[in-house]
C-alpha cells in the first residue's frame, strides 16, 4: 500500500466509528509514525475528540531510513513482492507532523537495545511526552506483556484537552 492510502484508510475508519468516544491508538515502529499522524489528524478534524497514543520503539523519520532500500522488496509476512520507490518516501515525508498538539496524551515506550532504530531519535522527538525508557531490550520490545498495565493505566487516566470538556464533542 502507498503511505498516503494507508493514512487515508486509517483516518476514514476512525472517523466512521465514532468521534465522541475516547480513541486509543498503539503504534510500533512505522506504526508509531502513522499513529502520530493519525492522532494529530483526528484532532485537526475534531479538536474536542479525546484521543491517546502509545508509541513503542517508533521510527521518527522513516523516509530517511528507507532511502537505503529503494527497489524490489518482499513482505516478510505475506511473501508478496513490491517495489519501494521514491514516491513511497515522498508520501511518508508528507505525513510528518511538526508540533504535537497534545504531548501529554502520548506515552512513549522505548528500549535502548533497539537494533533497528536509534532510540535517541524517538526520545528527542517525543521529549515533551511521558516516557518509559528501559535499558536493553530490542526493536520487538522484549517483555512487552509487562507494560500492558502501564498502557491500560495511561489510557484510563484523564485526557489533556484544550480547555474543552469531553461532553462538548461534536
Amino acid at each position: 500500500m502507498w503511505p498516503s492510502e494507508t493514512a487515508r484508510m486509517l483516518l476514514q475508519q476512525v472517523l466512521e466509528v465514532s468521534i465522541c468516544r475516547p480513541i486509543h491508538i498503539i503504534g510500533s515502529s512505522l506504526g508509531g509514525y502513522f499513529g502520530t499522524w493519525l492522532m494529530e489528524s483526528i484532532i485537526d478534524h475534531h479538536p474536542n475528540c479525546p484521543v491517546k497514543l502509545v508509541l513503542i520503539n517508533p521510527i521518527v523519520r522513516p523516509y530517511e531510513l528507507f532511502e537505503d532500500y529503494l527497489g524490489p522488496q518482499t513482505n516478510y509476512c505475506s511473501g508478496q513482492t513490491y517495489e519501494l520507490t521514491q514516491e513511497h518516501i515522498n508520501q511518508l515525508r508528507h505525513l510528518e507532523i511538526g508540533t504535537l498538539q497534545r504531548p501529554d496524551n502520548i506515552l512513549l515506550l522505548i528500549q535502548t537495545g533497539d537494533e533497528t532504530l536509534d532510540y535517541q531519535q524517538a526520545v528527542g522527538r517525543y521529549s515533551e511526552c511521558p516516557a518509559q525508557i528501559e535499558a536493553g531490550g530490542s526493536h520487538a520490545f522484549d517483555d512487552f506483556e509487562a507494560t500492558i498495565p502501564a498502557i491500560l493505566q495511561f489510557f484510563s487516566a484523564h485526557y489533556i484537552m484544550t480547555e474543552v470538556s469531553i461532553s462538548e464533542c461534536k
